[in-house]
């Protein structure tokens, strides 16, 4: 009697259209011990008894070229096929549900920048233009796209003791729940079944799941899929198959009640039944899912269906690619950006067991009729590959696209079924007299009904068909958001614990666009998602690149945070003088990352000292503290006439200075009244400076040691006053006590454009990258703190005010970025303390990058241990040289002579906890980005020219509004057509522009 109630429930439900439930194959939770990688429950169990888990499939962790495809395939198809024989050959099914959906990009693309936005907001930023224009211009060329992999396990594959035992342990379980509900039973046509044992099932099941998962996981190499995959819990399976169903409805905060949630009561009726508990537990998922019924609609030429104000139109294979299979990635192309839509794929075991009939009929009338041959010799050749050893499976598949309206949806239904037709002479069909069902079919792991027909083949021609090899990224959020060439968003964050080692480096010819890009990346550096206050960065770069980020982003902060941004052209003069020397606030002793850095800086000044010249550096550096030193007869003692301001802070305290005080008495006398900054200013004329290092150097504590050591006939002491001598004179910047300091800034951009030398001599590199050192130590001299690490090095007295100081500096993540390197190539001191930085970096907190032109300014090692690297284009680099060093596939060579040609495109490698991930990524940037950031041709000019007479973020503002291409171009061709007196003077053409525009604009 209730199998009759419930086929006449499900009868008349379907037939009125008035629900769907009986469509659902979804019932209730399958409780086990064991759970997935974030703890939860992930098996779901049908109401026919199958057991299943939903596998959310990100992506290729690898750029997928022919080759790949092929491995990845063949490695997929011997996963699915080892799944299918295991048991008694019927245990185990699978789907695959694809979705793309143009229309909801602006929303995927919201929340992977909703942490910026978030940021600017806590800076108090008003003028977030950056971030919309970001976001629009990626909506434009993404799509929101997902894939999922549905692995079920079959009730009817349990032996019949087993199914016996299975469903007496189920009778006694209801019935002791029945007792406990004062005999009230649950009636799962209105509730969630509660679960029970499901005996050897689910072990099966579990099993089935791991040895999966480690098959799609695994390397190419080693026989896997190598793909990003994550088993999902119960609750983000349910809404992973939701958003198949209507995506363009579900609330992003929208999740399934579940037997075993807190709070989960949620009864289906508001008044209680007779004799029934169902509205104590959750309402059934189905019911959960879809709260509105299917109306179909057979009035037009094509089949459609209308739910919850939405159309929809589906088609179903009916003949594969004539080749047998093609490629999922030539369809998605077919289809591209245009419409959005969906499909399920599902694949069964035993594909020679189904459509019989048409194999039996073929049989019979074999010699009348071609189509009855083809059909008959299509089952001919499945034997005998069959028999050969190729595992025969068969294939549903349904697509389904949709629209708010039913015009629109016929548009999109043509421009589908074909761009499937094209599919390799695929075949399908809109008529399947039911489009209700096909729609919800089509949403894989929802319903185990389908109108599509079965599809015999071969597993290695289905695996081809299936959207496995898609790209993704294993970042959710990040400081940059890159597209790939399918139109899925990348992003891409810097400092992630998904990362043991951060070391970024990248190498890119000239004309490639590195300079751009990196703005773009830095502009989201400097909202990083959480940061409270602006973060510590630090940009070493040769011209005005780095300072364009830094005038945007002053331009928008609020006053009382502009001081914290800085942009400086360093000169070699006294104005910007920096004296190496100067150590941390208090500190008489030089910490270990002054002495590195002072050792690279005078290995520099100083070469020719031969073999021994590291530790002979080390010991100058040594005794110059020990000589001025707090505690040092030689201390160096204080004048008023050092800093006005320091001496009018004395002479407030009442502090009395005479001929004897010395420097370090005034520097702690400062700090114990809590003037911190008099204290520090002070602090500088105690320190040892480079005129010094020559009376150092004579010091009998390193004359005793090396007063006799010889290199190439002349003494190191005597080379190295020599060098020093002259450094004196070369180097005013380097020459004295600090007069140069960042104030309160805490990111900055350094340009030595001023001060670096010829690169095509190992003299000019040599300045080159003294230079780079030195802005190194300007702006990220605090960045390699710990103070576990300089406790024992820290005075009593400033011990706490240097532990606040240096925790939470290292707590926060820092980045430190050098751009063209090329500048110091082959000056080894230079180069090891930069690879040092990027080595060491994550120990600090600290997310080190460089760039460079070539690929040979980066070391075998430093490659080595990179675990970041953007190929922005090959230039002179040797194919074969970055094919080895960095073990590419032929494939991802393809790639880079293929798509990295031109600014914007690159190719990208990634270490990760997860694997290796590469991919060529796109940065496709707005058009206010283009006018903030461009370095190039009259656009800059014109930029510079508003900006002069603008405040920088209404210049850009204005520019963007009026010319959202990204460039004037046109727009400045046609006033040289106007005004041919500017035909050779850009500078003036610019200004005339611009005051036209403003004038324009204030109209």
């Amino acid at each position: 009697m209730q199998v009759l109630e419930n086929f006449v429930y499900w009868l008349a439900s379907y037939a009125t259209g008035s629900d769907v439930d009986a469509m659902c194959a979804l019932e209730s939770v399958a409780g086990s011990e064991v759970k997935n990688q974030n703890g939860d429950d992930f098996v779901l169990s049908q109401k026919n008894g199958d057991l299943l888990t939903v596998i959310d499939i990100r992506g290729a962790r690898k750029y997928v070229g022919v080759n790949d495809h092929d491995a990845m395939t063949e490695n997929f198809t011997q996963a699915l096929s080892k799944m299918f024989r295991s048991g008694s050959g019927a245990q185990h099914s699978f789907s695959i549900g694809f979705r793309s959906d143009p229309l909801h990009a602006d929303s995927v693309l919201s929340r992977i920048l909703s942490p910026q936005v978030k940021t600017a907001k806590n800076f108090g930023i008003t003028n977030v233009r950056m971030l919309t224009e970001r976001r629009k211009r990626l909506a434009s060329v993404c799509v929101d796209e997902s894939v999922y992999l549905i692995i079920r396990t079959h009730a009817k594959d349990l032996q019949p003791h087993e199914r016996k035992s299975q469903g007496e342990e189920r009778t006694s379980i209801n019935a002791k729940i029945r007792a406990a509900a004062g005999g009230l039973k649950v009636d799962t046509r209105f509730s969630q079944a509660v679960p029970s044992p499901l005996g050897a099932l689910l072990p099966k099941h579990q099993a089935a799941v791991k040895s999966l998962v480690d098959d799609l996981q695994r390397d190419l190499a080693a026989h896997g899929a190598q793909l990003l995959v994550r088993v999902l819990g119960v609750h983000d399976a349910i809404i992973a198959i939701r958003r198949h169903l209507d995506s363009a409805l579900l609330p992003l905060t929208w999740r399934p009640r579940l037997i075993g949630d807190a709070a989960a009561r949620a009864g289906s009726s508001g008044n209680p039944r007779v004799g029934d508990a169902s509205g104590a537990l959750p309402t059934r998922i189905s019911r959960q899912m879809l709260t509105s019924s299917i109306r179909e609609d057979f009035g037009s030429s094509r089949e459609v269906a209308e739910h919850n104000g939405m159309w929809y139109g589906s088609a179903v294979l009916e003949i594969v690619p004539e080749a047998g299979s093609a490629p999922f990635d030539d369809l998605a192309n077919r289809i591209g950006r245009s419409i959005p839509w969906r499909a399920s794929f599902e694949v069964l075991p035993n594909g020679q067991n189904y459509r019989q009939l048409d194999k039996m009929l073929a049989s019979l009338l074999g010699a009348v009729g071609d189509y009855n041959k083809a059909i008959r010799k299509a089952y001919d050749h499945l034997k005998e590959l069959s028999d050969s050893g190729e595992y025969i499976g068969t294939l549903r598949v349904v697509f389904t696209t949709w629209s708010e309206s039913k015009s629109h949806l016929l548009q999109n239904l043509s421009n589908l079924t074909s761009s499937i037709e094209g599919w390799g002479a695929a075949s399908c069909t809109n008529e399947t007299g039911e489009p209700g069902r096909a729609l919800l079919a089509s949403a894989a792991g929802f319903s185990i009904m389908s109108p599509a027909p079965f599809l015999p083949a071969p597993m290695r021609d289905v695996s081809r068909m299936l959207p496995f090899s898609r790209p993704a990224s294993i970042w959710d959020r990040g400081q940059i958001v890159f597209t790939t060439n399918e139109g899925r968003p990348y992003p891409v964050e810097f400092g992630s614990s998904m990362q043991n080692y951060w070391s970024t480096i990248g190498f890119a010819p000239t004309g490639s666009g590195k300079s751009f890009t990196l703005n773009v990346l830095n502009s989201g550096l400097l909202l990083a998602p959480g940061a409270k206050e602006v973060p510590p960065i630090t940009l070493v770069d040769v011209g005005k690149s780095g300072a364009l980020v830094m005038n945007w982003f002053r331009s928008i902060l609020p006053d009382r945070l502009k001081d914290q941004v800085l942009s400086v052209t360093i000169r070699n003069s006294e104005d910007y003088v920096v004296n190496g020397f100067d150590t941390q606030h208090g500190f008489d002793q030089p910490l270990p990352s002054d002495v590195d850095f002072l050792v690279a800086m005078l290995a520099t000044m100083s070469p020719g000292c031969g073999p021994e010249s590291e530790k002979f550096f080390e010991k100058v550096v040594r005794v110059a503290y020990d000589k001025f030193g707090r505690t040092s007869p030689d201390s160096k003692r204080w004048q008023n006439a050092y800093d006005a301001q320091v001496a009018q802070k004395l002479d407030e305290m009442g502090f009395v200075v005479t001929d004897t005080t010395r420097v370090w008495q005034v520097v702690d006398a400062l700090f114990d009244a809590g003037h911190i900054n008099e204290s520090q200013s002070a602090q500088r004329y105690a320190m040892p400076v480079l005129s010094d290092m020559t009376k150092v150097a004579s010091d009998s504590r390193v004359y005793n040691v090396y007063g006799n050591a010889m290199n190439n006939g002349e003494k190191i002491i005597e080379i190295f006053t020599r060098n020093i001598t002259a450094s004196l004179d070369s180097y005013s910047i380097l020459s004295g006590y600090t007069r140069f300091n960042l104030g309160v800034a805490r990111a900055v951009a350094i340009d030595l454009q001023d001060v670096v030398g010829s690169m095509t001599s190992e003299e000019g590199r040599r300045r080159s990258g003294l230079m780079f050192l030195l802005a190194r130590r300007i702006g990220a001299r605090n960045y390699f703190l710990k103070w576990d690490e300089i406790e024992k090095l820290c005075p009593p007295r400033y011990a706490r005010y240097q532990q606040t100081r240096v925790s939470k500096l290292w707590e926060t993540i820092k980045f430190l970025q050098y751009d063209e390197a090329h500048y110091f190539s082959g000056i080894k001191s230079v180069t090891e303390l930069v690879q040092a930085d990027l080595r060491t970096g994550r120990k600090f907190n600290l997310v080190s990058a460089m760039f460079s032109q070539l690929l040979d300014d980066f070391s075998d090692s430093l490659i080595e241990n990179t675990y970041i690297f953007f190929i922005m284009g090959l230039g002179d680099a040797s194919p074969g040289k970055v094919k080895n060093i960095f073990g590419l596939s032929e494939d991802e060579m393809t790639a880079i002579s293929r798509y990295c040609v031109r600014p914007g495109a690159m190719f990208a490698r990634f270490k990760t906890k997860e694997g290796t991930l590469s991919q060529i990524l796109r940065l496709n940037a707005s058009a206010y980005e283009q006018w903030a950031f461009t370095t190039q041709g009259k656009d800059q000019t014109l930029r510079n020219a508003m900006a002069a007479r603008l405040p920088f973020d209404r210049a850009l503002d204005l520019l963007t509004d009026k010319f959202p291409s990204g460039t004037a171009e046109p727009y400045l061709n046609r006033l040289l057509i106007e005004r041919s007196d500017f035909n050779d003077d850009d500078d003036a053409l610019a200004d005339y522009a611009a005051d036209r525009l403003i004038r324009e604009s204030e109209k």
